[in-house]
């Protein structure tokens, strides 16, 4: 797929997608680019944490690491025309500062934050 202005009329709307990985595709990345595909965008995503998950329950939650984090946003920013963010599970605290930081660099509404940290264990 093709981003930029020559192709304008083809391209899906990105959506920036920051949250965590769940291994059963209930939550987190794999739902929100199902849900994303489903509304015909295109969904970038930046991973926050690997988790130990299965249908029922978040077992463990694994960071990953917030400069890294940041860095894999700012890729997509400079690099991709983003329309919306969709803010997940945010796993520390760099990572609320760094997207926070990303965010107003992209312009672009967003849905809140609101990690599931309930649903650990």
């Amino acid at each position: 797929m093709k981003f930029g202005p020559a192709n304008h009329r083809q391209t899906p709307p990105v959506v920036l997608v920051i949250s965590g990985n769940d291994p059963s595709g209930g939550a987190g990345q794999g739902a929100d680019i199902q849900a994303i595909t489903a509304m015909s965008c295109h969904p970038a995503p930046v991973i926050t944490s690997l988790t130990v998950h299965d249908t029922s329950n978040a077992i463990e939650v694994l960071p990953i690491p917030g400069d890294f984090v940041i860095r894999q946003a700012t890729a997509i920013i400079e690099d991709l025309p983003v329309a919306a963010v969709k803010i997940g599970l945010l796993a520390s605290a760099i990572h609320y500062l760094g997207v926070a930081g990303r965010w107003v660099q992209t312009r672009t509404e967003a849905i809140p934050a609101a990690p599931p940290a309930a649903a650990f264990k």
